[in-house]
């Protein structure tokens, strides 16, 4: 069972992950780490093992192996839901008193979001972009088109890459350069940056400038506590360990770092897997989120 625990508590069952940087400057790829306490925030995964819940599930999966796009849309709008600090905090605001307005699409680090390995990070950051940006638009200017055109094109755009990704060898319609498709995702932002400016100016807005704190902030320094020092603990992201889940991926296929007892840069939400010997109660497992420096100590399950 995944159980969420506070960071400032030793971690004995479960934690909650994010993004990852080791202190020779490798980058883990986790979304972000969380407090664990019961089951994982956000974390609606779960595969059933046994009847009707587990031939849904199954057709879940096959339907996402066929329409990978759609396995992105539901993890870019878990995330935006769940994570309002991080990666789904918000890109545009209106301050009618003052007369300004802010916004801020700019991306965020890829093994932040999956593994800067995997070739889905990249149009699943663009989604998760998109989403909050939907989500501010529609709560502070609905009535307005200018957003939802063009966020329809920066999703399509996405869908494009997705599509070269998935046919990148027999495509040929498609762009044949992932770069060069991912480039086009960003002409579709920047494109869209033009249209709040030209809705800024046609409403007398003011342009104040969005928070450096994403940028300022690359993770926060976490020091790593094994206790006792017999146990291999592996992380990834949350969302990468979604993806993992929600496509039923065999767990040997599964892409962790390694955490080891030294201090290293996080943020966000990450999974993690301890694996103790069977005298220490076995391997533990669960969800963790880094919010700020602090110490986090692994500890075996309590009999």
């Amino acid at each position: 069972m995944r159980k969420r625990l506070s960071l400032q508590k030793p971690i004995g069952s479960q934690l909650s992950s994010s993004g990852i940087r080791s202190e020779s400057g490798l980058i883990l790829c986790c979304v972000l780490l969380l407090p664990i306490a019961g089951h994982s925030q956000g974390l609606t995964g779960r595969i059933p093992k046994e009847g009707s819940e587990a031939n849904n599930a199954q057709q879940e999966s096959d339907s996402y192996q066929r329409d990978p796009m759609a396995l992105l849309r539901r993890l870019a709008s878990e995330q935006v839901k769940t994570d309002q600090r991080f990666l789904g905090e918000t890109r545009f605001t209106i301050d009618q008193q003052n007369h300004t307005f802010s916004y801020d699409v700019r991306a965020v680090p890829l093994d932040v979001v999956l593994s800067d390995r995997d070739p889905y990070a990249k149009p699943l950051e663009a989604l998760i972009r998109l989403e909050a940006l939907r989500r501010d638009f529609g709560s502070t200017i609905p009535n307005e088109t200018f957003w939802s055109k063009s966020l329809n094109s920066v999703e399509l755009a996405v869908q494009r890459c997705v599509e070269v990704l998935e046919n990148r060898q027999t495509a040929k319609d498609a762009v044949n350069d992932p770069q060069e498709c991912s480039n086009g995702v960003d002409v579709r932002f920047a494109q869209l940056e033009t249209a709040i400016s030209l809705y800024a100016d046609a409403h007398g807005l003011k342009f104040r400038p969005p928070s450096d704190k994403r940028e300022a902030v690359p993770g926060y320094r976490v020091h790593v506590l094994i206790d006792p020092p017999k146990a291999r603990v592996r992380v990834m992201t949350l969302l990468a360990f979604k993806k993992y889940q929600y496509s039923q991926t065999a767990k040997d296929k599964y892409q962790w770092s390694d955490l080891l007892a030294s201090d290293v840069d996080m943020i966000g939400w990450y999974h993690f897997r301890a694996e103790w010997p069977a005298e220490l109660n076995g391997p533990d497992e669960g969800d963790i989120e880094v919010k700020g420096p602090e110490t986090i100590t692994f500890k075996p399950n309590p009999k």
